[in-house]
């Protein structure tokens, strides 16, 4: 006779669960419904076991930012070809950002919503990642517009209202919507590359 016993986590599996149970939840139900238990609860964990990993809930928001944004550097990064031709390099972080972000969306609403309860030094930490990817696409964005070059009263403006376009999109898209996730980040590009021209012939 066959016994289906359960089949044992290790360590990183239980982390990766407490991890995603807790971006589930909080996405769901906000922050401060979500408790301890509950995601001890909902991952298969004790609250223990919890505790000995991040110590509190706060450290389980710290880390799960930690890894979610260290997640879309590298997706970005891995889609990132310096030589590429102008338009299409930017197009390409683009998406990079767009799919990295859809794929974690409900960790990437937790990190939005959890970023004010950091600590100072980890959202320092937190900033000098997103200025990684600011300066990034702000490179990009000069190769396409080299007007923007010096132009950093323009250019960060620009790229800071691009990211927050992406950065919000996972709140309303769909699948099967009006527009898929490339065209999306085909037109958020497009729409901010015209506003900046815009403005320099008029500045």
């Amino acid at each position: 006779m066959t016994v289906n016993r359960p089949i044992a986590r290790t360590t990183e599996q239980k982390i990766t669960a407490i991890l995603a149970t807790a971006a589930q939840l909080v996405a769901r139900d906000g922050i401060e419904p979500t408790t301890l238990r509950l995601i001890a609860r909902d991952s298969g964990v004790i609250e223990r076991t919890i505790i000995y990993h991040f110590g509190s809930k706060e450290g389980v928001l710290s880390e799960l930012c930690r890894r979610h944004m260290a997640a879309l550097l590298h997706a970005v990064e891995k889609a990132d070809l310096p030589d590429e031709r102008r338009r299409k390099r930017i197009y390409k972080l683009a998406l990079a950002l767009v799919e990295a972000i859809s794929e974690r969306a409900d960790a990437h609403a937790t990190m939005l919503e959890a970023e004010t309860r950091l600590s100072l030094a980890e959202r320092r930490d937190l900033r000098q990642q997103q200025r990684w990817l600011i300066a990034l696409f702000a490179e990009a964005m000069e190769t396409v517009e080299p007007r923007l070059k010096g132009r950093r009263d323009l250019a960060m403006p620009a790229v800071m209202s691009l990211l927050i376009l992406f950065n919000h999109h996972c709140t309303w898209f769909r699948e099967g919507g009006p527009m898929r996730r490339s065209s999306y980040a085909t037109f958020a590009v497009n729409s901010m590359l015209s506003g900046v021209r815009n403005q320099l012939r008029i500045s």
